[in-house]
């Protein structure tokens, strides 16, 4: 499948990391020798959406960059600790990304020492986070079988966090989260949530210096612990500070630093229902595709993942801009930005991605997605994109709806929509908890454009569209039986033109035309093709979202 963007040094950009992505997929040999080590960040999506309402997008960001940079500095006090300036911490990254790290050292016995490190890691981030956050640290010989024993033991780890620390730390009083709450807000005297000053409302202030810098850069300090009032506490503590725009400093890999916008204003620049979307994707196969990789092969596969979600997805977004209309709270219209950002990337990195917007925007963006990522990836990685769709109401809870996506990108991985025989599961999409592949979300997407044109026709009479819609809904039944025939070989022709007589009711010709053709299309595709259109739901979903596209913002909110 071919890319459908059109900016040459993009394109250039990512044909070269195709190439690079395909050959390091090769067979690589594996020399025994030296030592590797292992840092995984966990707690990440409950940490950074687990805020207020109020200013949800800015905490969002705010939380985003610090985890991203946490994961860095970590990385970096990890490597200071252990070998001091004696290696460059570049020439020791075999990969970094997405809350993982990954080093590697000559000396085979460095990795023994790293027991000693744990423990302080351990106790920055208690301290900080109250065990909200946990990055396991794991060492092994470089040798056959290295990622296994990497990541058993980061299992193992996760099973026993914080067990390094005395029984004081863990079950000391709660006061100090109840300075600084999860939430970002405390209860004041008459029981409400107003927004707290410290630690967590720094993140919003991370947010800022973070949309505003053109670079970002590490250096070592000895400042070392002290309070965690603000999220540099926490570095200091790791003996690392972050500098923006110091352009005398080795720079850093800025990732989707966009200006941030309300929930309000993008759901107000939604088309009809005045909604958001978030869109989560990730990577399917990832643990085979690492599998006895050696440190070259898994460095340049993961320099290519990084590529295709820290910079080219900004690409791919970049071509959803448009006229974003600015209102106020009586939602009376008083700007208009033209071609600005519609998609806010919440965090993208390592092998997905997490993205909020209009949700006419976002249905639209998922199927390119998938696209992208399919041009992108070489066949013999065997490997795919999942996804989750959850389309909400602007002041539903932000850590709720990201629990439903999550809940949903689960459902995605463990269909077997691609595969009768259960066997290549994954690749697929979820929406209001309905599991469709990409081929099947493809038709919904063409049933959903069709029945908008029609409606479109309609605008002035809200009833007949309602019928227009009811009538399609109706289809379902009648359109099932056939379906089923068609994935068992056993279509009955007579009884497709039967059904074109069942369209009649539809006073629209063109769009009974139009409708009909589609489900021809897939009745003939699971007749005669591999990939089977299974899911009768894709006519239901398509009329829920059509049905979006017809509701008055003011009235709806």
């Amino acid at each position: 499948m071919e890319t459908q963007i059109e900016a040459t040094v993009e394109k250039d950009s990512f044909y070269e990391k195709k190439a690079l992505f395909e050959s390091a997929l090769h067979k690589g040999e594996i020399k025994c020798g030296g030592c590797v080590i292992k840092g995984d960040l966990s707690g990440i999506q409950s940490f950074i959406f687990n805020i207020p309402s109020k200013h949800a997008s800015m905490y969002l960001k705010g939380r985003s960059a610090y985890v991203q940079l946490l994961s860095e500095v970590v990385a970096r006090y990890v490597h200071d600790t252990l070998v001091g300036q004696s290696v460059d911490f570049a020439q020791a990254v075999i990969y970094k990304g997405g809350g993982n790290f990954l080093l590697y050292y000559e000396d085979v016995h460095i990795y023994e020492r790293i027991e000693g490190l744990q423990a302080e890691i351990d106790k920055v981030l208690y301290g900080a986070h109250h065990g909200g956050l946990y990055l396991g640290l794991a060492g092994a010989k470089y040798e056959k079988g290295y990622q296994a024993s990497l990541n058993k033991q980061l299992q193992i780890l996760k099973k026993r966090k914080f067990s390094g620390l005395s029984h004081h730390n863990l079950f000391e009083p709660y006061e100090k989260a109840e300075r600084r709450p999860i939430s970002g807000e405390k209860s004041n005297h008459n029981g409400e949530q107003e927004e707290v000053s410290g630690f967590y409302e720094s993140f919003k202030e991370l947010a800022e210096e973070y949309i505003k810098a053109e670079d970002i850069s590490f250096k070592p300090t000895k400042v070392g612990a002290g309070n965690y009032n603000s999220w540099d506490g926490v570095f200091d503590a790791f003996e690392q500070q972050v500098e923006f725009d110091n352009t005398h400093a080795e720079p850093y890999r800025m990732v989707n630093r966009i200006d941030v916008r309300s929930f309000d204003d993008l759901a107000k620049n939604s088309e009809g229902a005045a909604k958001l979307a978030l869109l989560k994707v990730d990577v399917d196969n990832m643990g085979d595709l690492f599998s006895d990789k050696s440190l070259k092969q898994t460095h340049e596969i993961s320099d290519a993942l990084g590529f295709f979600f820290e910079e080219y997805l900004n690409t791919i977004i970049d071509e959803f801009k448009g006229d974003v209309k600015r209102y106020n709270e009586e939602w009376k219209k008083v700007d208009i930005k033209e071609n600005a950002r519609r998609i806010y990337t919440i965090y993208s990195g390592g092998d997905d991605a997490f993205l909020v917007g209009p949700w006419n925007v976002m249905v639209e963006l998922a199927g390119r997605l998938h696209q992208e990522f399919d041009a992108f990836a070489p066949k013999s990685a065997e490997i795919s994109l999942s996804a989750s769709l959850t389309i909400i109401d602007k002041n539903y809870p932000v850590i709720q709806a990201a629990e439903t996506a999550e809940t949903w990108l689960h459902l995605a991985k463990q269909s077997n929509v691609n595969d009768p025989n259960r066997k290549n599961r994954k690749n697929a999409i979820c929406l209001f908890g309905e599991v469709f592949s990409w081929g099947e979300w493809g038709y919904i997407m063409d049933l959903k454009d069709t029945l908008i044109t029609a409606l479109s026709k309609n605008e002035d009479n809200e009833q007949e569209g309602k019928a227009i819609l009811h009538r399609i809904y109706n289809s379902t039944k009648g359109f099932k039986h056939l379906m089923t025939q068609s994935t068992r070989g056993m279509l009955n022709f007579q009884r497709i033109s039967r059904f074109r007589y069942y369209l009649r009711d539809v006073k629209d010709k063109e769009l009974a035309d139009n409708l009909f053709e589609i489900y021809r299309s897939i009745l003939l595709q699971n007749q005669f093709k591999g990939q089977k259109i299974t899911n009768i739901m894709m006519i239901p979903i398509a009329v829920r979202l059509a049905e979006f596209f017809t509701r008055n913002k003011i009235s709806n909110d």
